[in-house]
C-alpha cells in the first residue's frame, strides 16, 4: 500500500490511457485527482479526476468537467486505471 496512507483531500495522480491526436497511438498519462473517500483497509480510494481540457480524454464528458471514480487501487509504478503519489521535485 501507499506510504504515507491516503487521506481525504490529498492530491494524487490517476493514470489514464490517452490517444495522440494525429496518430491515435495510445500512451499513459497522469491526470490530477483528489481523494474523496478511502476504504477501511486503505486498499482503494474514490477520486475526483480533473482530465485535461482536450477532445481526446477517455471519459467522453464535456471538456473541463471533473469525473468521479470509485474503488481505485494504488500502484507504485504508473499503470492505467490506478492512482499514485505525484513525484516530489
Amino acid at each position: 500500500m501507499a506510504d504515507p496512507k491516503p487521506t481525504i483531500g490529498r492530491i494524487v495522480h490517476f493514470w489514464a490511457m490517452r490517444a495522440k491526436p494525429v496518430t491515435g497511438e495510445m500512451y499513459l498519462h497522469p491526470e490530477a485527482a483528489i481523494i474523496t473517500d478511502v476504504d477501511e483497509k486503505f486498499e482503494s480510494v474514490d477520486l475526483t479526476v480533473f482530465p485535461p481540457s482536450c477532445p481526446y480524454n477517455q471519459y467522453q464528458q464535456k471538456n473541463g468537467s471533473a469525473v468521479t471514480l470509485a474503488q481505485i487501487a494504488y500502484s507504485d509504478v504508473p499503470r492505467a486505471g490506478f492512482w499514485s503519489w505525484p513525484a516530489r521535485v
